[in-house]
C-alpha cells in the first residue's frame, strides 16, 4: 500500500481552506493532517507530528509566512517540503522566501491557479522528490520554481498591460513587457542608467538599435492612450500624466508600472 503524503495547510482565507479540503477528496495519495491560520499553532504541531508537505500562505491571521519559515529552521525536526502560495510577484520578496527554506512557490496571479492544481503539483513534485533522493533536491526544486515563476510573471504582466489597452503582438508592447519582466525579476530600481541599459540589451537581442526600442515603446504608449477610454486608463494606471501631451513619457510609464507590479 502506498504511503500517504501528510499535508499541513497554513492559510487564513476560509473559502480557500474549504476548497482545499473539498479538492483533497479527489487525491487518494494525500492526507490533510492539520489546518490552521496561525503561525504559532502550525509550529507547535510540527514539533510533535510528522508532516510531509506544508502549503503556506504568506499572510496569516496570526503571524506570517516569512516568520514561520525563519522559526521552522530552529526546530530539531526534518523539514517538510514547503509549498508557498502567494499573490506577490516581487522578486525581492520571493528571494527572501526561497532563502528561508521554501521549496516551491506558486503565485495566485497564475491564470490556471486553483487549489486542485496546487494539490496535483504537490503530488507530482513530492513523489518525484521521494524517488530521486540521491539528487541535489535543493537545486531541482529551485530550478522548477524559477521556471514556473518566470512563466507566471510573463502572464501576469501581459494581463496588466492588456487591461490598460496595450495590444499583444506590437513591437512596442513586446519591448515594454520585456523591460518590466526584467525589472520585476531583478528587483532593481528603474533609474535612467538602468533603463538605458535595458534598452541596449533588448535592442541587441532583437538586432536593432536602442533608439528604435525607445521609439516603439513611445508609439505603443501613445496609441494606447489615444484608443483607450479615460475611465479605463485611470482605473488600471492610477498615476498622473501630462494631459496636454495626452500620455505619460516612457520613463514615467515604466517606472510607475514597475512600482505597481512589485508592490504587494
Amino acid at each position: 500500500m502506498r504511503e500517504l503524503i501528510k499535508v499541513m495547510l497554513v492559510e487564513d482565507d476560509p473559502y480557500t481552506c474549504e476548497d482545499f479540503a473539498y479538492q483533497m477528496r479527489g487525491f487518494s495519495g494525500l492526507e490533510l493532517v492539520c489546518q490552521t491560520d496561525s503561525e504559532t499553532i502550525a509550529l507547535e504541531y510540527l514539533k510533535t507530528n510528522p508532516v510531509d508537505v506544508v502549503i503556506l500562505d504568506l499572510e496569516l491571521r496570526e503571524g506570517d509566512g516569512l516568520s514561520f519559515l525563519e522559526k521552522l529552521k530552529g526546530l530539531e525536526k526534518e523539514k517538510p517540503f514547503i509549498f508557498v502560495v502567494t499573490n506577490t510577484v516581487s522578486e525581492i520578496t520571493l528571494n527572501m522566501v526561497r532563502a528561508n527554506g521554501s521549496d516551491y512557490i506558486y503565485q495566485k496571479t497564475n491564470l490556471s491557479f486553483s487549489t486542485g492544481k496546487i494539490l496535483s503539483l504537490i503530488e507530482k513534485v513530492f513523489l518525484y522528490k521521494r524517488a530521486r533522493r540521491s539528487m541535489d533536491e535543493e537545486q531541482t526544486a529551485e530550478y522548477l520554481t524559477q521556471q514556473e515563476n518566470a512563466r507566471m510573471t510573463r502572464q501576469f504582466i501581459s494581463r496588466q498591460l492588456n487591461k490598460i489597452g496595450f495590444s499583444n503582438g506590437k513591437l512596442g508592447t513586446n519591448y515594454i513587457q520585456e523591460i518590466l519582466e526584467r525589472v520585476v525579476s531583478e528587483g532593481k530600481l528603474l533609474n535612467n542608467s538602468y533603463m538605458s541599459q535595458l534598452y541596449e540589451e533588448i535592442a541587441k537581442e532583437h538586432h536593432t538599435g536602442a533608439v528604435n526600442v525607445e521609439r516603439n515603446i513611445r508609439s505603443a504608449i501613445a496609441s494606447t492612450w489615444k484608443n483607450t477610454q479615460s475611465a479605463t486608463l485611470e482605473r488600471f494606471y492610477p498615476y498622473p500624466w501630462d494631459k496636454k501631451k495626452g500620455k505619460p513619457t516612457n520613463r514615467e510609464f515604466l517606472v510607475n508600472m514597475a512600482d505597481r507590479l512589485t508592490t504587494k
